[in-house]
């Protein structure tokens, strides 16, 4: 295999020297006639190695919702898409999410419907075009606003955590059944007025889930600490009280101080922030303003765009409507706006998608219903089996996942560092060391062979350096 890493690794470098604060994005179109988009979940629903778009229709009158649908992405350069439904009854939309919510081998849709009250999973029959099944997790609920998947309980199946925005709660629909999902429900926050938006991470590194939430009644963000003892005895910890009119939030290390922070969005006060964590056991938090002039700003996420070593902040905004990428530099913001009149932004994810090594953005507008992707061209290149994803650290989702009984682990270090790789239980043992040892920079796979373990879920670790990063694969015998 040839080396091209000195050459991209030169570009780069002349590329920041020359145009130091622009990132080029290409914009391409995915749907014009989907009128109300305002979730999208990126995701490769249909099992054939490329990611598909997930997304819900939430526009009022309600009559006038699409409901839920999947673009499959048909390859191509640029890619082709071609849009299915998945229940075009299921009205008002206002989020979506994929995960494993039996034991087969399928991944399942949940989503959130703000006129039907009622919090959902959609039962893959193996072929996303056709063959969903509706089942309801939650109902009775008032403008129910968002649900989050994820194994809270540590017990091999996933659990779903769900939004009531009026008068406001978050609570936790626990899974008690992988074969036949049922659920058992816990109020984690009955007084959490006017909530908007939970996301569900190890925030204080202790191998537990926590939960961050938002609510634009109190205008807080606050984060609920998992004991680890009990399912339902948790700790309410705030990190704002004064963010006016907050809407979404995302986390992630904004000072590469391996300390999780956080950036959200408040849309009646024109404000898009981001607290650093100081210190997280005395729950420290230092907010820093990226602006507070973009009118209504819904959902921002924060990601390395430009490949320079910091986060730069991806924004879009509902009325009149904007998308625009505020670019890091040294913590000066510099704003790009990709697209000035994208009336009713609200739907925004960042991921990889045509998996060319760098991130790009997908975003739909759902007074115009439309919803675009922006290819990031920092890495200008077709070499996806040489060493141009070798710029940045990363560590794939295992595949085939579930697996039986075993599955392959892809990562990547951008440079000669000691590199470990190693597998856990859901109670933190270690269960295999699959690499210890130094390695130059590279593409790798790991093989992990599951034969003598049960069924259940299982975490690898992959540290480089100082940088660590976790994933759960689900073995299924």
């Amino acid at each position: 295999m040839k080396n091209y890493l000195p050459i991209l690794i030169f570009i780069y470098l002349a590329a920041k020297l020359l145009y130091p604060q622009s990132i080029q994005f290409e914009q391409h179109t995915v749907d014009l006639n989907f009128a109300g988009i305002q979730y999208v979940k990126i995701i490769d629903i249909d099992g054939d190695d490329d990611l598909d778009i997930i997304g819900g229709s939430e526009i009022t009158p309600y009559s006038s919702s699409l409901g839920l649908a999947y673009w499959r992405n048909d390859g191509g350069d640029p890619i082709n898409w071609m849009r299915f439904f998945i229940d075009s009854s299921f009205i008002h939309v206002m989020s979506v999410d994929a995960a494993y919510i039996d034991a087969d081998t399928n991944l399942d849709i949940v989503a959130s419907s703000w006129q039907l009250n009622q919090v959902a999973w959609w039962k893959s029959s193996g072929n996303p075009e056709t063959g969903w099944t509706k089942y309801i997790i939650k109902s009775g609920y008032t403008n129910t606003h968002d649900a989050k998947c994820a194994d809270i309980d540590l017990d091999q199946d996933t659990d779903v955590i769900t939004v009531n925005s009026a008068p406001g709660s978050v609570d936790i629909c626990y899974n008690q059944n992988i074969i036949q999902p049922s659920w058992n429900y816990f109020q984690l926050d009955p007084g959490f007025s006017s909530a908007k938006s939970v996301l569900v991470t190890d925030l204080d590194l202790d191998a537990d889930l926590d939960i961050i939430g938002t609510a634009d009644g109190v205008n807080d963000i606050v984060w609920w600490e998992n004991t680890g003892n009990n399912s339902q005895v948790w700790l309410k910890r705030i990190i704002e009280n004064n963010f006016v009119g907050t809407s979404f939030a995302d986390v992630i290390d904004m000072n590469a101080d391996s300390k999780l922070d956080i950036i959200a969005t408040a849309w009646s006060s024109n404000e898009v922030a981001y607290w650093i964590c100081d210190d997280l056991q005395s729950n420290l938090w230092i907010k820093n303003i990226v602006t507070s002039s973009l009118p209504a700003p819904s959902r921002a996420f924060g990601c390395d765009f430009d490949m320079d070593d910091d986060i730069d902040i991806v924004v879009v905004c509902k009325i009149p409507g904007k998308l625009s990428v505020f670019i890091n530099d040294n913590f000066n913001w510099n704003e790009q706006v990709l697209y000035s009149n994208f009336a009713g932004g609200s739907a925004l994810a960042v991921e990889d998608l045509d998996e060319d090594g760098d991130d790009d953005i997908i975003a739909g507008a759902g007074i115009l219903g439309d919803l675009y992707w922006w290819e990031n061209k920092i890495i200008n290149t077709s070499l996806k089996d040489e060493e141009n994803l070798l710029l940045h650290f990363g560590l794939e989702q295992n595949y085939p996942n579930p697996f039986n009984p075993s599955t392959t682990i892809s990562y990547s270090v951008p440079k000669m560092e000691f590199v470990t790789l190693k597998v856990y239980d859901v109670l933190g043992n270690e269960i295999e060391t699959l690499i210890n040892e130094e390695k130059p920079a590279g593409i790798y796979e790991a093989e992990f062979n599951a034969n003598n373990l049960p069924s259940g879920i299982y975490f690898y670790i992959l540290q480089a350096g100082q940088i660590i990063e976790t994933k759960k694969m689900m073995l299924l015998k």
